[in-house]
């Protein structure tokens, strides 16, 4: 399938999707589909802060938005959102193992 057909596809399977789920879980869609589809990590980033806005106790909004700013260089943002997604669940060991991977590539 061409690339452009690909996107196409990809398009229309997020707009579909997004119509059948809560609105926490089209934020996260539209995460998703931002940032691995398309490319556009700023776009991606809006959908994650206004998922907090609603949901600031989201735990996995707050481990993606830490991913995402770590991905265009803002380290002290990523450090905010994984120390946060830490304190909201502190027995998942994701955002902790992304965290301590900031901390090492900024030798803290």
């Amino acid at each position: 399938m061409p690339a452009e057909a690909a996107t196409s596809t990809s398009r229309l399977e997020f707009e579909e999707l997004r119509e059948r789920v809560s609105e926490r879980e089209k934020l996260l869609i539209a995460d998703q589909y931002y940032s691995k589809e398309t490319g556009e990590l700023n776009k991606a980033i809006e959908a994650l802060e206004l998922c907090l806005q609603t949901y600031p106790r989201d735990q996995d909004a707050r481990h993606n938005l830490g991913y995402r700013y770590s991905l265009i260089g803002q380290q002290e943002k990523a450090i905010e959102e994984y120390r946060e997604a830490v304190r909201l669940n502190p027995s998942s060991s994701l955002p902790l193992s992304f965290l301590s991977d900031v901390f090492m590539r900024l030798n803290r």
